[in-house]
């Protein structure tokens, strides 16, 4: 009104009996000539799904920053061309410590590494990231040492590729290793003093947290310290003598178990020094310890030969290094989900269902798949489940049931799976009509498929959604029939239309007393309900033959069809362009 500014938008929260909500306001002044207020226009967007969904994002987002920055690990991640698109408090706080010595957020890495070109580790770092980015089997490692302030240090350099929207990404580490060194070192320089000092020995070494155990030049166990009996199942009495490759088995990378004389710690038998950061060794029991390793050899005044190895159980180490990934990947198919919606890569293939009577079919039910940016069509899986996690379903939903509106005005009738939100949410059971009428689809061809999930969410809301869908005309099905403690009460409670008896009856039904009474259970309340029944997941002729005598009105599975690409269901009707 003061002429301050002439237009504005806010966000705005409000708390509704259903769940808060967002609304996004947005007004402008209208002057005259003369710079006079004339009027005030605005406008009111319901903005809810959006915020929902961004929050979500960075929720997970602020997850792994958090899980990052909880790590000891200094760890950047980049993007395809080597620009770091997020770094860990670690990698900041060395970076500022060492007067830039690890590039910052935004910057390129391989240009940091190119750089320093003539120092043998930056040459090997910039190569074995390049490698990465063209190969994404490849994995990189590398121990160097640092000058900085103070004493040497050493780290590990780890570079790791993962797969995602768009170009590849890798995973940069770098970890402080030199109290690990200096401790391996010790364990090793201590057990060439002790080797023969007996009880004195088995003190010290029992003190430690490594498994340690020593060979001679034969590779023949000469001693084990307490930690590597626990780890490893034998006591020292038991692998006194024995082949140390029996005990520990190393492995290679594809499972098979290396010959003794290519064994990474039978080579310390010829002077070389073994560490390995991630390897297998096999308990007497037969389960995998995931261990890193230092094997030296050694030899004493006495003249008696042989290797020492010290060993750390790694198990919690790669278990937070599998949870980083797993947040790593859980974002990637975010951005998955939304790439494939906007490019309408999503497809609906169709599956018949059979009137067992007359063999003639009576409906599809309408399965999505997505066309991956090769072409390859694949089934929803991964996208779904992430779909739901993360409240991107509900679009999905309303692609899925936009399109069947059109297959269904062409007189295909089309059974539609519906998710728990979905039929939750207060605003489809309208959005549903809108597109029925705006595609002039009949909606006794529509069959909506609600499983019992979806009814435990929000029961009230759920029976709103069903009741509104049969004024419609539409009709209902409750799936996977059978399974629930609430199936029956849920008969009283809605207008179902018909009963999709759970595979797991309908598997074994040639061979299972038990699912044959279940099944037969069903048919009779069905039939004293005036509903109908469906039976998923036949197989065969023989199961068939049983649902046949059983009362089962419909199947399908796929003795009677496999799900197809729409164009093929009917050469006249293809209602969705390829």
């Amino acid at each position: 009104m003061s002429g301050e500014r002439d237009d504005y938008v806010r966000r705005v929260r409000y708390q509704l009996p259903p769940g808060p909500a967002w609304l996004e306001n947005r007004a402008e002044a209208i002057r005259d000539r003369d710079g006079r207020l004339m009027y005030v226009r605005g406008t009111s967007q319901d903005v809810t799904e959006q915020e929902l969904a961004r929050q979500s994002v960075a929720a997970s987002r602020d997850f792994l920053q958090a899980t990052l920055d909880s790590l000891a690990a200094s760890i950047a991640v980049l993007d395809e061309t080597g620009t770091i698109v997020m770094t860990n408090r670690p990698w900041v706080d060395f970076a500022a410590a060492n007067d830039g010595a690890l590039a910052d957020l935004g910057e390129n890495y391989l240009k940091v590494c190119d750089r320093a070109a003539g120092d043998q580790f930056a040459d090997r770092a910039a190569a074995g990231l390049r490698g990465l980015l063209l190969d994404p089997e490849a994995e990189f490692r590398m121990e160097y040492p640092w000058p900085g302030p103070g004493a040497e240090r050493f780290f590990v350099m780890r570079a790791s590729h993962f797969t995602g929207p768009g170009a590849a990404r890798l995973v940069v580490s770098h970890q402080d290793v030199t109290t690990r060194r200096q401790a391996q070192d010790e364990v090793v320089s201590q057990a060439r003093r002790l080797e023969e000092a007996g009880d004195y020995l088995r003190a010290i070494t029992n003190s430690m947290g490594e498994g340690l155990f020593a060979t001679d030049i034969e590779g023949r166990v000469t001693y084990m310290n307490e930690a590597a009996e626990q780890l490893l199942g034998w006591s020292q009495h038991d692998a006194q003598g024995q082949v140390m490759h029996d005990l520990v088995h190393n492995r290679r990378p594809d499972g098979s178990y290396f010959p003794i004389d290519e064994c990474p710690i039978a080579a310390t038998r010829y002077g070389d020094t073994v560490r390995v950061q991630d390897d297998t060794f096999i308990h007497q029991d037969g389960h995998q310890i995931p261990v890193a390793y230092t094997a030296s050899p050694f030899r004493t005044d006495h003249g008696a030969q042989g290797c020492v190895v010290a060993f750390t159980d790694i198990s919690e180490r790669k278990a937070r290094e599998q949870a980083l990934l797993r947040d790593a990947e859980t974002l990637s198919w975010i951005g998955r989900i939304q790439t494939t919606l906007a490019e309408d890569r999503f497809l609906l293939y169709a599956q018949p269902i059979i009137d067992i009577g007359t063999m003639q079919v009576v409906q599809h039910e309408l399965l999505l798949r997505v066309r991956e940016p090769d072409g390859t069509i694949i089934g929803p899986g991964r996208y779904l489940q992430i779909a739901e996690q993360y409240g991107l379903i509900d679009d999905i939903d309303r692609w899925v049931i936009r399109h069947a509106m059109t297959i269904a005005a062409t007189g295909l009738p089309v059974q539609i799976n519906i998710s728990a939100r979905s039929v939750v949410d207060p605003t489809m059971h309208d959005q549903i009509e809108r597109w029925i009428q705006q595609h002039h689809a009949d909606p006794r061809l529509i069959v909506f498929e609600i499983t019992e999930t979806a009814l435990m969410v929000d029961e009230t809301g759920a029976r709103r959604f069903a009741q509104r869908l049969h004024d419609l005309g539409c009709k209902l099905a409750l799936d996977d029939f059978g399974t629930g403690y609430g199936s029956f009460s849920h008969l009283k409670q809605l207008p179902i239309d018909s009963l999709k008896i759970d595979i797991e009856f309908v598997r074994d039904l040639a061979v299972s007393s038990a699912s044959r009474l279940v099944v037969e259970a069903v048919v009779a309340l069905a039939h004293g309900l005036n509903v109908q029944t469906v039976a998923e997941g036949v197989e065969d002729a023989e199961t068939l033959a049983m649902l046949h005598e059983l009362g089962v009105e419909c199947a399908q599975g796929y003795h009677l069809g496999r799900p197809q690409p729409l164009s093929l269901i009917d050469g006249e009707r293809r209602p969705l362009a390829a």
